[in-house]
Formats: structure tokens, sequence, C-alpha cells
């Protein structure tokens, strides 16, 4: 496990932001529209909604929690919290 860039750190919130900034250029907003679509880690919020499409936001999470799961995170300690329909 990469302590260096743990989901909470600052590095570790850096390279969400750039996964999010990549899923929004390669995937567009797609979805039904959903408001207040978070990950989190643990129980704690560590990313919410990158755009307004709840297939967008998916696809985001889902990448955030590959890369941390490559980096030797446990898949079960990520859920995702699904909002609600706007």
């Amino acid at each position: 496990m990469d302590f260096d860039i743990n989901p909470y750190s600052e590095n570790g919130q850096l390279y969400i932001q750039q996964i999010g900034r990549n899923c929004l250029e390669i995937y567009g907003d797609k979805g039904t529209c959903v408001m207040g679509m978070r990950l989190k880690w643990r129980g704690i919020a560590i990313a919410s909604q990158i755009a307004q499409g709840s297939l967008t936001n998916e696809y985001f999470f889902d990448a955030v929690i590959d890369a941390f799961i490559e980096r030797g995170y446990a898949p079960d300690s990520f859920s995702i919290e699904y909002g609600r329909m706007d």
C-alpha cells in the first residue's frame, strides 16, 4: 500500500481529480441527472460527482476504485452513494 497517495492525502486527491478530468474528456456527460453522488473510502467521502450524468459518475468512481486497487487498497473499503435523481 502506498501511503503517500492514499485517498485522503493531498496527492491522493490530486490523483482522483486527474482521473476525473480524464473520465470527462473520454466519456462525456451521460446518464440520468443526479445530485449528491459520492465515492466513499472507509465510510468517508473522497470524491464527489464530476458531471450531472449518473453513468459518467459511475465510470469515474469505478476508475478511481480500480486505480487504488492497483495500488493495493481493498475493493470492499470503497462504496458509492448514488444520490438522488434531479
